[in-house]
């Protein structure tokens, strides 16, 4: 009976392997000039690692996954090249050209630290956020003018930092973005010196609120509630700060996740996959691959 079984078993994992291998990464590089918090200008060329389903013809919409930001410089500048390669295959297997920067002062694209916001008790977070929302669109902008992307219907995404900056890039008012996807989205945390108590957390607030003031698009928040950088209640804060006045959003809390739920995005999406999957299934037509 085993033997007999074999070669289905074989060929149904000969087909998996062969729908996993449609997914191909590229790499390129989009120049982009930001401003710090002290008024320097920096420029760089950003490393993107680029996923595309080539099983797929014609133009899709373009999704761009942010990264966040290591509680120390020495894990900034180290952390080589963003790359999220399970959570960027699902999404081109989704239908989406999906673009994964490095940003300005962490691991390969290298620079000047330009999201630095100042002491733990007095963050001034804006102009960091700024300056990650600029790359973002830099990315959005320049993947945009490849034949294969779509110009409408985009998608971004964001993990801890990179998703607070995805919901800034959002509130510039972007032609084309359709969609947001926070998850564990915060800022001025560090689970080692203040598990569960980031800094300057009324001053992300009001960034939050100002946020929700300018973005109308539909967006989604995840986390778990063991999350050792946020704590349970600050992003639940926070969401209410962002929907406050006009920021249209849906907060999800998952069940707890491993050791640390900050891991969620990147450890765990068979706990998220099925939000997002409904989440994007009602955006109306326009936002969908």
């Amino acid at each position: 009976m085993l033997r007999r079984h074999l070669p289905l078993a074989l060929c149904a994992l000969l087909l998996a392997s062969a729908a996993q291998a449609r997914v191909v990464e590229t790499r390129t590089q989009v120049p982009v000039q930001v401003t710090d918090r002290a008024g320097q200008v920096v420029q760089r060329a950003l490393q993107v690692t680029v996923f595309r389903d080539d099983a797929r013809r014609g133009a899709l919409p373009l999704a761009v996954i942010s990264h966040g930001r290591p509680a120390t410089r020495a894990g900034q500048t180290g952390m080589g090249r963003a790359h999220y390669g399970a959570a960027a295959r699902y999404l081109a297997q989704k239908g989406y050209v999906v673009a994964v920067p490095t940003r300005i002062g962490y691991g390969v694209t290298g620079g000047a630290d330009v999201q630095a916001s100042g002491n733990c008790d007095r963050r001034e977070y804006g102009p960091g956020f700024r300056a990650a929302a600029t790359q973002i669109l830099a990315v959005v902008d320049a993947v945009q003018q490849q034949p294969q992307v779509r110009r409408d219907g985009t998608l971004l995404v964001g993990h801890s930092y990179g998703a607070i900056a995805s919901l800034e890039a959002a509130a510039m008012r972007p032609k084309g973005v359709a969609a947001v996807i926070n998850f564990s989205g915060g800022a001025g945390a560090d689970p080692v010196a203040r598990p569960g108590q980031p800094c300057s957390t009324f001053p992300l607030a009001q960034q939050l609120r100002q946020q929700g003031l300018h973005n109308r698009m539909p967006t989604l928040w995840l986390y778990a509630p063991n999350d050792r950088y946020l704590g349970q209640e600050v992003p639940r804060q926070w969401f209410a700060a962002y929907t406050r006045i006009g920021g249209v959003g849906e907060f999800v809390q998952t069940r707890a996740v491993g050791q640390d739920g900050h891991t969620l995005f990147t450890h765990f999406p068979s706990v998220w996959q099925p939000q997002v999957n409904r989440f994007l299934n009602r955006l109306p037509a326009a936002g969908r691959p």
